[in-house]
């Protein structure tokens, strides 16, 4: 097929090399990449959404184009509904580029427009339809069909026009080797000079970032709140913890959220229907992070009492108990296969675990002198980042082979640290922000004000647009322009 021969060295990820690909039609898809590889994005980007083979696209063409006359009314409307899906959801994807474009440069420069210009290929797919009136018209008439052949279905084509979308459409990246690229520094600008505030009644002490513009704050007021990015409106609360909320965490596909307290527990809100699931005392003391793993079937709790507990939500909440942390535990990490645990202490270490194992089995990375205030895996799964706001240092390091790869003595308490959606940029917080390239290993720009206060909680959004911090000034702070 030629289709197979076009994305042959296609990479929808680093190293997703000879995978099937799929194209997602899910409609509300917010992913930048639409082609994908059914093995490795499909369960972690595109959980639950609707693909087609790419293989299967071209079939379908050369089966409708064989077909001279309609043998059932079913097969009929199936192909004209074929033809529809497959249109709006190529042209979906071009409208995503345009918008990516509009996302990218703030707002359409000359160089912007020419370049959404080429990717206006609508025009191309007059041919599909063309089929709409080269297929036969279908009159139901009560209980009986009737088929009536309008005229002959005429062999048509698509292939330059699908290989064409296909190819331009899989292509596209704004990066390194793009002339149209934004700098780096551009891009620290484009957070700085573009800043809207939440203000909240009570402290910040976590926020999680949502689907369709919201976001979850959760503080001392012992109350998650959802909030629009936009409007900067609350849209609704759930009920008290008996204390402060000091972690909450979606499940990747957002149908749960879940809070843990200083009281050590946690509870599960459905996020349709905004009611109590579950609550359960996990710990002695306060959880000091959450995290989902394997498609939302296990939850692990980090806590001050040192020790991390993993939960198989499937099995009546058994856990599963990490001990080795000599003080309190601040952050506890799956990585996105679930095959080991990343996790951070005040005891002035990061403990890989295997779980794989039974019992899990620890492997002691030191880098640190003193204590480990966050961790994050990179979203491409090539870095793991750990910070240390008491001796100003945050360290990079190959989450495979355990090894650091760099490090940076800064000049600021580096309390919190978050990565872009693309891996490129890292983001560090005390009371500002400040944001370093990954690839030339430095600063970029002057450092972002933020608060007044330390900023607790750092989070880019899902499309790169803006950054999100929490702090204990009362205030959420959203760096980035508003949708244009």
């Amino acid at each position: 097929m030629y289709l197979l021969d076009q994305l042959r060295d296609y990479e929808c990820l680093p190293g997703h090399q000879d995978v099937k690909l799929v194209l997602c039609i899910q409609p509300e898809c917010k992913e930048r990449k639409r082609i994908i590889c059914q093995q490795l994005c499909v369960p972690y980007y595109h959980k639950h959404h609707k693909t087609i083979e790419i293989s299967s696209i071209q079939t379908f063409f050369d089966e409708l184009i064989k077909l001279e006359k309609p043998q059932l009314h079913v097969s009929v409307q199936e192909s004209i509904d074929q033809i529809r899906i497959l249109q709006r959801e190529i042209n979906h994807l071009i409208e995503s580029i345009i918008t990516k474009l509009v996302n990218h440069f703030g707002k359409f420069s000359l160089k912007a427009q020419k370049l959404a210009e080429e990717f206006q290929f609508k025009q191309t797919f007059d041919r599909l339809n063309s089929l709409y009136k080269d297929l036969p018209e279908v009159a139901t008439f009560g209980d009986k069909i009737k088929i009536k052949l309008i005229k002959p279905l005429e062999p048509v084509s698509l292939d330059a026009a699908l290989k064409d979308c296909i190819q331009k459409l899989a292509g596209f990246s704004i990066g390194k080797h793009d002339e149209y690229s934004q700098k780096p520094e551009d891009k620290v600008n484009f957070f700085s000079s573009h800043c809207r505030i939440i203000q909240g009644d009570h402290e910040i002490w976590c926020i999680a970032v949502g689907k369709n513009g919201t976001i979850a704050s959760g503080g001392d007021d012992r109350r998650v709140t959802l909030w629009d990015i936009e409007t900067q409106q609350m849209l609704w609360q759930t009920k008290k913890h008996k204390k402060a909320i000091t972690t909450i965490r979606f499940s990747s596909d957002y149908q749960t959220l879940v809070s843990g307290s200083q009281d050590g527990k946690f509870k599960i809100w459905n996020m349709i229907t905004q009611e109590l699931i579950k609550k359960l005392q996990a710990h002695d003391c306060q959880i000091s992070y959450i995290d989902y793993g394997r498609n939302n079937s296990l939850l692990m709790t980090a806590s001050w009492d040192k020790s991390i507990k993993i939960w198989n939500l499937k099995e009546k909440y058994e856990s599963t108990s990490l001990i080795g942390h000599d003080d309190i535990v601040y952050v506890a990490l799956f990585n996105s296969e679930c095959s080991f645990v990343v996790s951070c202490s005040l005891d002035t270490t990061i403990r890989f675990w295997d779980i794989s194992q039974k019992p899990p089995q620890c492997e002691v990375m030191r880098g640190h002198s003193k204590r480990v205030d966050w961790i994050t895996f990179s979203p491409n799964g090539k870095y793991l980042a750990s910070c240390s706001s008491q001796e100003k240092l945050f360290i990079i390091w190959d989450p495979i082979t355990r090894q650091q790869l760099w490090q940076n003595k800064t000049q600021h308490d580096p309390y919190r640290i978050a990565f872009s959606p693309d891996s490129k940029l890292l983001a560090t917080s005390h009371k500002d922000i400040r944001i370093y390239d990954m690839q030339s290993r430095l600063q970029v720009g002057d450092p972002i004000q933020g608060h007044k206060f330390w900023i607790w909680s750092l989070k880019f959004s899902h499309d790169g647009r803006y950054i999100l911090t929490g702090c204990q000034d009362k205030t959420i702070k959203i760096f980035g322009l508003p949708k244009q």
